[in-house]
Parts: structure tokens; sequence; C-alpha cells
């Protein structure tokens, strides 16, 4: 049987973003909201997050790494994935940015 990709299950997807409420609220913001995955890959960039951090418009960001940005940031990836690696911050919610 295939796994159903809902916010209950562990999987994020775009498609099982948008059955989260808090999305919407996400998507109208001016402030820049990004989400990742345990293993820090993007699947969610508001329009907001995009021009603030010039994330070029129309690039796939759907399962990247920050590594893999055409961005200058992207060069800091290794100092992102230490912070987020750090024993301490396992398991809470973060901002590297």
């Amino acid at each position: 049987m295939e796994q159903q990709n809902t916010p209950g299950n562990g999987c994020l997807t775009i498609d099982s973003l948008s059955k989260i409420p808090i999305i919407s609220m996400m998507e109208h913001s001016t402030i820049p909201w990004a989400i990742k995955t345990n293993d820090s890959r993007f699947v969610y960039i508001n329009e907001s997050c995009m021009d603030f951090f010039n994330i070029p418009a129309g690039f796939d960001f759907g399962g990247r790494l920050d590594e893999e940005f055409p961005t200058k940031w992207s060069e800091q990836a290794p100092e992102y994935k230490a912070h987020v690696d750090c024993p301490q911050n396992r398991g809470h919610i973060l901002s590297s940015r």
C-alpha cells in the first residue's frame, strides 16, 4: 500500500503543507518564512523569503539543500548545518538566518 503524504505521518510535501492552516498565514505574510524537513531539505518558501534571500524567481527549491541554492548565502551551508546538527538544538525550531 502506498503511503500518503499527510501532516500526521511525518512526510512533508507541498501538498501536505497545504492542509496545514498556518500555511495560509505564511503565504500572505510580509515576514520571510521557510520550512525544511528534518534532513534540511526545503519544502516551502514564501514570496517574502524568496525576495529577502534573493532566490531567483522560478527556482525549484523543493527538496533542495542550502548549498544547492544559486545565492551567495549558500556558501554558508556548512555553518547552517553545524548549527542545526548541534545536540542542544535537536528537536527545536531554529532560525539560522
